[in-house]
């Protein structure tokens, strides 16, 4: 059954200024900093309940920036987010890098952790104080425009048609909204596949996140801790693997692989799974352009990353300040959706190059000559070296970016 939380509508009664559909962290936050500007928003999302499942749970500094600049830091803190302050980096057991995520990234703050389940709830919360109607257990099912409006149709428990100024599709990979608003959906080749895992009692330090790479097999690993013993653990492979990790039945298989990466045993010493284990692809899904008719796309359903390299959730967080920003700027909300749908291309461009760089580089068995000659100079500040992930997708990107990434590598086939 729909649920209903009332917010601001204007004078109408069923017209707002923006409906979103997905509350998941692009679309709450979204629905949360546009109603504490004064704008009436209605917020869609077919869930009655938040579960947990897998899916990213860490913010890298930059993102947290932009939870910060969107006003929901402090919702998202006060809800178990856990502040992560180093990123340590190991060759087998041994730990080659400790990063100071606070000040080497230059952002000034730690990277953030959370339980999903709860920071959607607290989002939800924070949606409702800020003046969001709130239907769940619906969806967006048909848009159709006329004029400088839309009508849009929400089935549910209780179905209705209702008018705005703009529609937000914020519903993740297999957006429902891109689909409604016509939009095409470019791939990448298959690359990589990520399994995820939440362990109770596991007896790591959780001030860091932490990181080990087999590259030669092409696996790695990543810890994320959650505070008081609880992390989320994540296996990385290669899509030609020949495996799919997934459900209780997989668990050994999952910390089989996981040792291979050079992570000791004895961190599962006393863990026990306290989730569902599954995997996804790496394969980056986007859309050129995530604006046209009155329809914009944030989130996943603008853009999917490659989840090895954990840019999700800071995407997700500036396309929602980046569509906020140009909303409240302009009365031309035409205008303004073109102008954010530019600014999310040129940021996302840096973010997939570099990914796509990355997992060749540290991904692919077959680039061991190439990993040679890189990764001494890696080594030495992966956090320069991947400054894309550590520092924000804001530096420009030319032919000197990708012989710097791979050290005078112009003439070794490498990705353009």
């Amino acid at each position: 059954m729909a649920t209903v939380h009332n917010g601001n509508k204007d004078k109408s009664g069923n017209t707002y200024d923006l409906v979103i559909a997905g509350a998941g962290i692009a679309g709450a936050s979204l629905a949360v900093s546009m109603a504490r500007a004064g704008y009436g928003v209605l917020l869609v999302e077919a869930s009655t309940e938040f579960r947990d499942r897998v899916r990213g749970e860490f913010i890298f500094p930059w993102g947290v920036v932009e939870a910060k600049a969107l006003g929901i830091y402090d919702d998202i803190v006060g809800a178990g987010g856990h502040r992560v302050l180093w990123m340590d980096m190991y060759g087998g057991p041994k730990r080659m890098f400790h990063g100071d995520l606070i000040n080497d990234t230059g952002a000034g703050v730690s990277a953030l952790t959370f339980y999903h389940p709860t920071m959607q709830k607290s989002l939800i919360e924070a949606a409702v104080r800020a003046g969001v109607t709130v239907v769940r257990g619906a969806r967006v099912k048909e848009v159709d425009r006329q004029g400088g409006m839309l009508t849009v149709r929400v089935e549910g428990a209780v179905s209705e048609n209702v008018n705005c100024r703009m529609l937000v599709g914020a519903d993740g990979r297999g957006s429902q909204t891109r689909a409604l608003g016509g939009f095409q959906v470019n791939k990448d080749p298959d690359s990589n596949m990520v399994a995820g895992l939440l362990f109770d009692d596991m007896g790591v330090d959780d001030e860091a996140a932490h990181h080990w790479a087999n590259p030669n097999a092409g696996i790695a690993a990543i810890l994320f801790p959650q505070g008081k013993g609880r992390v989320r653990a994540y296996f990385c492979h290669r899509w030609d693997s020949g495996f799919r990790l997934s459900g209780a039945k997989d668990e050994e298989r999952f910390i089989e692989g996981f040792l291979k990466t050079g992570a000791p045993e004895d961190i599962f010493s006393g863990a026990r799974p306290a989730g569902p284990l599954a995997t996804f692809e790496g394969a980056h899904a986007w859309v050129d352009h995530p604006y046209k008719d009155g329809v914009a796309l944030i989130g996943d359903a603008a853009a999917t990353g490659d989840p090895t390299w954990g840019q999700g959730l800071s995407t997700s967080l500036r396309d929602a300040r980046l569509l906020r920003d140009a909303l409240v700027s302009s009365q031309d909300w035409e205008q303004a959706g073109h102008s954010y749908a530019a600014a999310h291309d040129a940021f996302y461009a840096i973010n997939h190059t570099f990914e796509v760089w990355t997992s060749h580089l540290l991904m692919d068995p077959k680039s061991r000559d190439l990993r040679a000659r890189v990764v001494p100079k890696m080594k030495v500040n992966p956090f320069a070296h991947l400054h894309a992930f550590y520092l924000g997708p804001d530096r420009e990107l030319d032919e000197q970016s990708r012989i710097d990434f791979f050290v005078e590598a112009e003439d070794a086939g490498v990705p353009g």
